[in-house]
């Protein structure tokens, strides 16, 4: 009986998937309005009553999705969010090799779909330490995430303490790979959308992640 109830109780993966995007869309609404603002008119003169109007919500949804002005170039929840509810999808359906393959393609797909924002977001980040460091803090989640993923669906929705120092080294190595990629998409110096990149890249990829069993071996 208690069985039955939990699993009643449990969420449906594509549901919570699909609230996160609809979160992720209107969170990506709101900050490419902020960022076109911000480079129109200079961060300290923007109102967060400029930017909500802007985008035709109100301030008060504007304070849902972000606390401060700050945050909407600060706060990227949603996107690591995101990452953790694709990975935790797609290890519930397929190895995990192959669930870090599927998941770092469909984050791939987000970023076509928002690449001038992404892009924006990223012309600011280069030029700000504190941005910089905050994207190294949110890279670190993601990674995190990935490591878990080496150990396994079980594994990442326990997630009792870190992962082993193999899925650790290994994750922080694909993903590093990765974001060099990234990084030469956003700033327009690799041609074609991210998903192609994925496609084309994930042969390269893919032998990084014979590290954790090689660093596995006693």
């Amino acid at each position: 009986m208690a069985t039955e109830t939990a699993l009643e109780a449990a969420p449906d993966p594509k549901a919570t998937l699909s609230r996160v995007d609809a979160k992720l869309r209107t969170r990506s609404r709101i900050r490419s309005a902020a960022v076109a603002l911000f480079r129109e008119e200079g961060f300290d003169n923007v109102t967060t009553a400029q930017i909500a109007a802007s985008v035709g919500v109100t301030q008060r949804t504007l304070f849902r999705h972000f606390r401060t002005k700050d945050a909407i170039l600060f706060d990227d929840d949603g996107l690591v969010e995101l990452f953790e509810a694709t990975l935790g999808r797609n290890l519930a359906q397929h190895p995990p090799h192959e669930a870090i393959r599927c998941t770092i393609r469909e984050m791939g797909a987000i970023y076509d779909r928002h690449a001038a924002l992404f892009r924006a977001l990223h012309a600011v980040i280069i030029q700000s330490p504190m941005l910089r460091a905050f994207a190294r803090e949110r890279t670190a989640r993601i990674d995190d995430l990935v490591a878990w993923g080496l150990e396994g669906h079980e594994a990442f929705h326990d997630r009792a303490g870190p992962a082993d120092v193999s899925s650790q080294a290994t994750a922080a190595a694909l993903m590093g790979a990765v974001r060099v990629v990234t990084d030469a998409w956003l700033e327009e110096r690799m041609p074609g959308t991210m998903v192609t990149l994925c496609d084309r890249s994930w042969a390269a990829f893919a032998p990084i992640l014979d590290c954790k069993v090689r660093l596995s071996v006693p």
